[in-house]
């Protein structure tokens, strides 16, 4: 009997399969879909209008109902959990100043937080205008 496992080229983590089945719900509730290439986070996202293919060359969300802008030094986001688009490396925000915000590894500004990454939890990094 063969054991080994398959493996697929392009799998998914139990976390990316998490946020998918978010989204899922939501359009089966009747949520806007938005989509953007994997390859390049600063490509805007796109509205989804009818059927959508689920491509694993796309990255998906729910469209925000309420447009969201940047975090800023107002905001206190000391001690939250990170984790960027479409990875599983999570980060903890150790400190943050008027620009950016400083994990163990690196400064991320505000404006890129919210575009790349998302609270563990799966909600947006950036607040109501």
């Amino acid at each position: 009997m063969n054991t080994e496992k398959w493996k697929g080229e392009h799998g998914m983590t139990r976390m990316q399969a998490m946020n998918f089945l978010g989204v899922v719900k939501g359009y089966i509730k009747g949520r806007q879909l938005q989509c953007r290439g994997k390859l390049d986070n600063s490509t805007p996202w796109v509205d989804v209008l009818d059927n959508p293919t689920f491509s694993d060359n796309l990255e998906w969300r729910l469209k925000p109902e309420h447009e969201l802008v940047p975090f800023d030094f107002n905001t206190n986001l000391l001690g939250r959990v990170i984790i960027e688009r479409n990875h599983t490396y999570r980060q903890l925000i150790l400190d943050q100043d008027s620009d950016v915000v400083f994990t163990r590894t690196e400064s991320i500004a505000y404006t890129w937080l919210l575009e790349a990454y998302t609270f563990v939890d799966g909600t947006e990094c950036g607040k109501e205008q």
